[in-house]
């Protein structure tokens, strides 16, 4: 099975801003020769002035599932964008799933 390291998330800045408010790109890469499922970032709190495509992140009880429907292959990025005054962090805590933190930008 994969490691924890095997999901690489990069975010930054576009530039952008949405009402006000900096947009920001979070790509998350599948690093593993394995194929990622059920992909899941913890994500209580997580707001955003741009609505988020749900075949990309649906968030179910503050719970954000990556491409939901679909697998994560080896080596493909899945990104999405989000607007909010401040980052959110994401990081991997077990094999296929990753949690948010807040954090101030």
């Amino acid at each position: 099975s994969c490691i924890m390291d095997s999901i690489s998330i990069v975010q930054s800045k576009t530039g952008k801003l949405v009402e006000g408010t900096p947009e920001w790109r979070v790509s998350i890469r599948n690093k593993c020769r394995c194929v990622q499922y059920q992909v899941q970032i913890y994500c209580l709190g997580f707001q955003t002035n741009k609505p988020v495509d749900p075949s990309i992140l649906s968030i179910y009880s503050g719970v954000c599932h990556l491409n939901p429907t679909k697998v994560i292959s080896p080596s493909q990025t899945i990104q999405f964008l989000y607007a909010w005054n401040v980052q959110f962090l994401y990081y991997p805590y077990c094999e296929t799933e990753l949690r948010a933190r807040h954090h101030s930008a």
